[in-house]
């Protein structure tokens, strides 16, 4: 006898809404706790810049308080110079027209006719070789300065510059540059031993050299170089016997 077994193939419907409400109360929950946490740090944040700013305050208040304005100091007592060509002995070479100012135990020789130019020169010595004489003995001197002019120059400064630059005598590694001397512009040619300073002033050109092996006497020179003073010379004629 056959039975009919009705069976029953509908799966019934689970009922979650439980769990569903769980995970909807959730973020509820997170939320809430980000909201304390990031009130939290907002108020710390206030309380470190409050204090920060209170510091501060109190910091600037106390730097006013010790800032004190500097009152200057006036002095009416003269500075004392340092142009060391102050006591110097000026020299006067008519001749050749100019002066000069000299430090102690630098000699001036006799002005004598240079050149058949009609030009004048005179050495200087240092220190005194021979008063009494009218040549430089340049054994046993420090150093030595000529001065020299004549008038009408053939060749322009700048060509006489380099002539005597290029003679075979000149001194090897000299170098050649412009300056001004007198309020003229003058030409220098600087070896390790020797300066040859040119210019030229009313129609006369002016020679300038000054020979040592002592490099520290270069700042001398410059020094005697700057108390020149440019006077009407003499007729630059040879003397007569």
């Amino acid at each position: 006898m056959e039975q009919n077994i009705t069976t029953n193939t509908q799966t019934p419907t689970p009922q979650i809404e439980p769990a569903q409400k769980m995970e909807t109360a959730e973020p509820k929950k997170n939320s809430s706790f980000l909201v304390i946490l990031l009130s939290i740090l907002l108020i710390i944040s206030v309380l470190i810049a409050g204090f920060f700013a209170y510091q501060t305050q109190n910091l600037v208040k106390e730097i006013t308080k010790l800032q004190v304005i500097p009152t200057p100091i006036t002095s009416t007592e003269p500075i004392p110079t340092t142009d060391p060509t102050t006591d110097w002995k000026v020299h006067i070479f008519s001749k050749i027209g100019l002066s000069i100012a000299l430090p102690e135990k630098w000699y001036t020789h006799k002005e004598v006719l240079g050149s058949p130019d009609g030009g004048y020169g005179s050495w200087i010595s240092y220190p005194v070789d021979n008063p009494s004489s009218q040549s430089v003995e340049v054994e046993g001197l420090i150093a030595t300065l000529y001065l020299f002019s004549y008038e009408n120059p053939e060749k322009s400064l700048d060509q006489d510059a380099t002539y005597r630059l290029n003679q075979p005598g000149a001194e090897p590694g000299t170098e050649k540059f412009e300056s001004e001397l007198g309020g003229e512009k003058s030409i220098i040619l600087k070896g390790p031993n020797l300066i040859f300073v040119l210019l030229d002033h009313n129609g006369i050109r002016y020679y300038f050299q000054l020979g040592t092996e002592d490099p520290n006497l270069f700042q001398v020179f410059d020094q005697i170089l700057s108390t020149i003073k440019f006077i009407e010379s003499e007729p630059t004629t040879s003397p007569q016997p």
